[in-house]
């Protein structure tokens, strides 16, 4: 209990306390009044008397009983000291003497005692009902404390989700720009990082077979097979399924007589956006703990990310192999980027991603000789090869010395700071042109997906209006 609470509730004391109290209080005023008013015994004459010191100071302060005893101990005092100060005092003169003062000891003794009693139970009674009061708000702030701290353990466990959720996604749009040999380590060790995985592979569908590609930590009591065929083990049932397998489903394929591959704890297809499975990531040594619902969920969605990065990269792969316009800066056809822009717009549209295109035009190229446009692509081709990206692309345009660059995952600030490196170094090779007088004159203009810029048609005449107005 609080000391202040314990020092603000009134102090109880017996009848014996105040009958103490009382007889000293009246000793003391009759020695005075023996020894200094012996010729008025009992304080007869005067007025106000002195016993209603004792009489209203202990009614009030003790209540009734206190009021009722030391009303009659002054009516007695005040009667007695009178008729042995008075000798000869008859009957009528004591009954007298006992209807008035006397009797008013005795009357507002009690009365006041009654009403400070009740004020007294009923200060009591409040002073009750406030530690209660007091108990029940100690318990309250208790738990507004323990829900702070509940509140504050959840945000911070949300901006931590958060956090971790923004940066596993930038981690994902990172793989985009890979090429098909960085990938497989790079999604391997992001599995490692963000699902603790202590051992994990990946493999690819490559002629029939799910064929090795690459592996994170060991296998303790394996190697880990070259090739397998698509309905081998956990790995072919998610290949073949196109789900997530994990070690929940060994014992029905136990049951099918299936003997599966018991050191995979959860298989993921590498499923395409088409529905196109090109492998299985496989996570083959957690933390016990770590093995759990909200893992296998995760792997899926990593799965998925691996897959479309997987795809654009070998998307990339095979437009290498397709026809080049220009043999010097590896440019491909205009035909092939209207097909490939409308795929690159879609996958935008899909997945919520910066898409932006850049146009080049090489001002009076068509007036240097054929050495000099040979030796102008050259520098461009070291330009592009300095900045740009595997995955961007690059296009020869509608006319000579117009080229279009197309950087998936690119903002349009971004595809703006690597166009102006381009204008740059391309013009500072000016030098290397006999006929060139400074810089070489480079145009440039800039588009990017978006609202009002959301279709194949739209971005490039974007992109070519923007030009146009740089030139004019």
């Amino acid at each position: 209990m609080d000391l202040n609470r314990l020092a603000a509730r009134p102090e109880k004391t017996s009848s014996m306390s105040f009958l103490v109290e009382i007889l000293l209080g009246f000793a003391l005023i009759t020695a005075v009044n023996v020894m200094w008013f012996r010729a008025n015994l009992g304080f007869a004459d005067i007025s106000p008397h002195p016993y209603w010191i004792v009489v209203l100071l202990l009614s009030s302060r003790y209540g009734f009983q206190a009021g009722l005893f030391s009303g009659i101990i002054s009516a007695a005092l005040a009667v007695g000291l009178s008729i042995i100060g008075r000798q000869g005092t008859t009957i009528y003169e004591l009954w007298k003497m006992l209807l008035g003062e006397p009797l008013l000891f005795i009357a507002v003794g009690c009365i006041l005692g009654e009403i400070a009693q009740t004020i007294k139970s009923r200060y009591e009674a409040l002073l009750g009902e406030h530690e209660e009061l007091q108990e029940m708000f100690e318990k309250l702030r208790e738990r507004y404390d323990a829900l702070v701290k509940a509140k504050q353990e959840v945000d911070t466990r949300i901006l931590s989700q958060e956090q971790t959720l923004t940066t596993m996604h930038e981690t994902a749009q990172a793989l985009r720009s890979l090429s098909e040999a960085e990938l497989y380590p790079a999604a391997l060790d992001m599995v490692a990082k963000f699902l603790g995985a202590e051992a994990s592979s990946i493999y690819a569908f490559d002629a029939g077979r799910l064929k090795f590609k690459a592996s994170h930590g060991e296998l303790d009591n394996r190697q880990r097979p070259q090739d397998l065929l698509p309905d081998e083990g956990l790995m072919g049932r998610a290949f073949s399924s196109g789900h997530v397998a994990s070690a929940n489903v060994l014992l029905e394929m136990y049951e099918k007589g299936v003997l599966p591959d018991a050191d995979t704890l959860i298989a993921a297809p590498l499923l395409t956006s088409g529905n196109k499975v090109l492998g299985v990531l496989n996570i083959e040594k957690l933390p016990f703990l770590k093995f759990n619902s909200q893992t296998i969920r995760m792997a899926e969605v990593f799965s998925g990310w691996c897959a479309d990065a997987l795809e654009n990269a070998l998307l990339y792969t095979d437009t290498k192999s397709k026809t080049i316009n220009d043999d010097i800066t590896g440019a491909y056809t205009l035909s092939y980027m209207n097909a490939r822009l409308l795929e690159e717009c879609a996958r935008a549209r899909r997945y919520k991603t910066d898409l932006a295109m850049i146009v080049l035009d090489i001002l009076g190229y068509v007036a240097y000789s054929e050495q000099e446009q040979r030796e102008i692509l050259t520098a461009l081709s070291k330009a592009l090869k300095t900045l740009l990206r595997n995955i961007d692309l690059l296009f020869s345009g509608d006319v000579p010395g117009r080229y279009i660059i197309l950087m998936p995952n690119t903002p349009l600030v971004g595809a703006k700071v690597v166009g102006g490196k381009i204008v740059q170094l391309v013009g500072d090779m000016g030098s290397v042109v006999a006929s060139a007088e400074g810089a070489l004159p480079v145009g440039m203009g800039v588009s990017a997906f978006g609202d009002s810029s959301n279709t194949p048609e739209l971005i490039l005449e974007t992109a070519l209006a923007d030009l146009a107005v740089k030139q004019g």
